[in-house]
């Protein structure tokens, strides 16, 4: 399994962002949480290469609502983990059990939410 995903632009390949599992994974289930994207995708969005594509309306949606839902909760340095706790504890990520240790930053949260809301859709690679 690799250990970075990209989101591509639909519009505009040459946009992209990279993620790594650390804090793609907890994303996938942030997104589920709030309700945007349908089981399926969902779950293919979770393993590399699958192509997952996200339309410009979704990309927008989970912007606005990733912005407004969680982000607006957090301040720089915290994370969130898959079940949407927000926590200050640092990263130890764990190489054998990656979903067990994994949060998304807000760093992170952050550049997602501003390449979704940029975005005219995007494809999970």
């Amino acid at each position: 399994m690799h250990m970075r995903f990209e989101l591509i632009n639909l519009a505009d390949p040459s946009r992209f962002v990279r993620v790594n599992l650390w804090n793609w994974q907890p994303t996938v289930e942030i997104i589920r949480h709030l309700g945007v994207l349908d089981e399926n995708r969902l779950q293919r969005m979770r393993v590399n290469q699958q192509h997952v594509r996200v339309n410009a309306d979704e990309a927008h949606t989970i912007a606005d609502t990733l912005r407004r839902k969680v982000c607006a909760e957090l301040t720089p340095g915290q994370r969130v983990t898959p079940d949407l706790r927000i926590t200050s504890e640092s990263a130890d990520f764990d190489w054998e059990h990656p979903e067990e240790e994994c949060s998304a930053s807000y760093e992170w949260l952050q550049q997602f939410v501003e390449f979704c809301r940029n975005s005219q859709g995007f494809e999970v690679n």
